[in-house]
């Protein structure tokens, strides 16, 4: 039997109000908000988006520039990995957010990249970026692509690597494969999940971050009945394996 949307609602706003708590004092003090932020757009909860931006902000009514830096990097967050997710949810999760910004805050519209970079630069940054998480299983996947959709490896090296991914100004390395991680697991493609897992280690994170992201995606994937059915990968065995492709 489902829940209604109130019922998923409440236990939602009680889930996030512990996983604000939780993280005081831990590594993810700064940046649990956008962790559970993209897991619930990635469950096409759009609306409860806005439930983590105004419990991330509520310490900081009287300083508006830690209300922004927190709107930024929310926004910033939901950019990175829209492309997991698809596009839709990411306006839906930012058009949440619009209608409970406090006044004063709406119009930060701070951007994190250049308006003009040079596509060469930005493709090899991409190229860079994807080869440190991936190594080994980078050639043959991208020879694979070259092979059979060369549209989409371009996609992926110059937009989502290139422009998206390996811009660390705002949301670092560890984070954004946190991020990829808690989006690509409602998606329920474990192969995918299983890379970034691996590439949250190979971009200097830890064992214990990528269980704190697997624990709470899981949490927000109950309380929002996202059922999955394929297994998720072991990380014993994914993190040290340098093939995965």
């Amino acid at each position: 039997m489902h829940s209604t949307s109130s019922e998923i609602e409440r236990n939602a706003s009680n889930l996030i109000e512990n996983l604000a708590t939780e993280a005081v004092g831990t590594a993810a003090a700064d940046s649990w908000y956008c962790i559970v932020a993209c897991a619930f757009a990635a469950c096409n909860q759009g609306t409860l988006v806005a439930r983590v931006y105004q419990r991330a902000i509520s310490s900081y009514m009287d300083d508006a520039d830690d209300r922004k830096r927190i709107l930024h990097r929310i926004k910033e967050s939901i950019i990175k990995v829209t492309v997991i997710f698809g596009i839709p949810r990411g306006i839906n999760a930012i058009r949440s957010i619009i209608k409970v910004i406090p006044p004063g805050d709406e119009y930060d519209n701070t951007k994190s990249r250049k308006e003009m970079i040079d596509p060469v630069v930005e493709y090899d940054r991409g190229l860079r970026y994807m080869r440190n998480i991936f190594r080994e299983d980078l050639d043959p996947f991208l020879d694979t692509m070259e092979l059979h959709s060369r549209d989409l490896k371009e996609m992926v090296v110059d937009y989502i690597y290139g422009h998206l991914q390996s811009n660390l100004d705002v949301i670092d390395a560890i984070t954004t494969s946190q991020l990829n991680i808690v989006s690509l697991i409602p998606m329920d493609v474990m192969t995918e999940v299983a890379w970034h897992m691996r590439g949250l280690i190979r971009n200097g994170g830890s064992v214990n971050q990528i269980q704190y992201v697997l624990d709470t995606v899981d949490r927000i994937c109950k309380v929002t009945e996202v059922q999955l059915r394929n297994e998720l990968p072991t990380v014993d065995l994914v993190i040290d394996a340098e093939r995965l492709f």
